[in-house]
């Protein structure tokens, strides 16, 4: 019985199923995120290491009447001219909820916190919640669209 709970749980590490791995995705973008607004010298690399994780045709609606920004080369230009801002800055995912809608796409709702300064008399926090489309090309989960949701402040 023993050999038989070890090879399941060894099949499971080894061979996680899609929701584990998109999650782990998601959360690898955001580290690079929160390490990139550390590392102000790195301009256009840190924006084409985050690129890699998006679609060539992904769609990001931020909401709250600003426009979508479409495709990942005008996302990278988005990201490379980014200052980051003095201070430090953690981005971290949170209730990451994950529904397969086929073999190789999957609809993530999650939420967002994004922390500055954390631990000094200026930290803020801010929380946002997002509807993200993810598609598996080559075998790597990518982001296509990402769509912010309103909810009651």
């Amino acid at each position: 019985m023993a050999l038989v709970v070890a090879g399941f749980l060894g099949w499971k590490h080894f061979f996680p199923s899609d929701e584990p791995r998109i999650v782990r995705r998601l959360e690898q973008l955001a580290d690079e995120v929160t390490r990139s607004a550390a590392d102000p010298s790195v301009g256009l690399a840190r924006a084409a290491r985050m690129a890699a994780y998006f679609t060539t045709d992904v769609v990001i609606d931020p909401g709250g009447g600003v426009p979508a920004l479409h495709g990942r080369e005008a996302l990278m230009a988005v990201a490379g001219s980014l200052q980051p801002r003095t201070g430090s800055m953690r981005v971290a995912l949170g209730d990451a909820t994950v529904t397969l809608a086929t073999e190789d796409s999957a609809d993530v709702t999650l939420t967002v916190t994004f922390t500055r300064n954390a631990g000094t008399p200026e930290a803020s926090f801010d929380a946002r919640e997002f509807a993200v489309r993810m598609v598996r090309q080559q075998d790597a989960w990518l982001v296509a669209s990402v769509t912010s949701i309103d909810t009651l402040r």
